[in-house]
């Protein structure tokens, strides 16, 4: 278990662990958050802590929903993505139980990383530069597919999103 001290933004856990671990000379770990579902599913998101001289990894990205005193979180130093453009990385989904719902779900949710890491790569060759939680204004005249990119991660994200409430669902009668 990782203790929680959330100082920096929802969804920026690598721009956090590394402003966090360069103010007081740690270093950042990155791994996963690890969630259970209720019995119906094992869900890994690829993140990051702070690891203190002192040897204590803590976790410094607010959450979205909820607080808590601690997280699991298992360290896997075998994807460290780069501080320039998002990372976008695929969750891992270790089901519980047979559902395709399960199966739906990892799939959707590969679909929308690649969207968003597609729709990154068109914005950073067009000369965007990577802003963290701020609205942006695209002319999509600029991009190379016309913001076709822009359209895909919408769709996919939102097909993730149904699925995703729908585990929620099943979640709720287990």
């Amino acid at each position: 278990m990782v203790k929680l001290d959330p100082i920096g933004p929802y969804s920026q856990c690598y721009w956090n662990a590394t402003t966090v671990a360069q103010a007081n000379r740690g270093e950042v770990v990155c791994g996963y958050l690890v969630t259970e579902h209720d019995g119906v599913l094992i869900e890994g998101i690829h993140h990051a802590v702070v690891k203190f001289p002192n040897g204590e990894l803590i976790d410094v990205t607010q959450y979205r929903y909820g607080i808590w005193p601690e997280v699991s979180f298992i360290p896997d130093g075998s994807a460290i993505p780069s501080l320039d453009v998002p990372a976008y990385l695929d969750n891992i989904f270790v089901p519980l139980s047979h559902h395709e719902l399960i199966e739906k779900l990892a799939a959707a949710h590969h679909d929308a990383c690649v969207a968003q890491r597609h729709r990154a790569k068109v914005l950073s060759e067009a000369g965007y530069p990577l802003v963290l939680g701020q609205a942006m204004t695209i002319d999509t005249q600029r991009l190379s597919d016309g913001g076709a990119c822009i359209v895909a991660e919408k769709e996919a994200i939102e097909r993730y999103q149904i699925y995703n409430n729908e585990v929620q669902a099943l979640t709720a009668k287990a």
